[in-house]
């Protein structure tokens, strides 16, 4: 009776130990599985913020070409109206070019 005891007591030992790597693997794999969830979830944050410096470097660079753009075009318009009052200037003070005998090629 004693010895059927003791293997009893052993095989619950046992199954006790078993129950506990088992519940440890289980925890393991939970927790090599939420690992992954967070690397994974990380590198897509990396992606879109990576994705979001480039929008933003490319924004900034559109603003910079409009306004040199806007720039260059107001530098444009000055001159055609400077040009436009030299026009004006050259056909008041030298009838002969309204009349067509000077050429004025400007």
């Amino acid at each position: 009776m004693h010895h059927q005891q003791q293997n009893e007591h052993v095989s619950l030992s046992t199954l006790s130990i078993e129950s506990g790597v088992g519940a440890m693997e289980n925890s393991n794999e939970a927790l090599e599985q939420r690992l992954h969830e967070v690397v994974r979830k990380r590198e897509q944050l990396q992606q879109a913020e990576v994705e979001l410096r480039a929008e933003f470097m490319a924004r900034s660079e559109v603003h910079c070409i409009q306004n040199r753009f806007e720039e260059q075009t107001k530098q444009h318009a000055e001159i055609v109206a400077s040009l436009q009052v030299v026009s004006i200037s050259v056909h008041m003070h030298c009838p002969l070019s309204c009349e067509g005998r000077i050429p004025l090629n400007l």
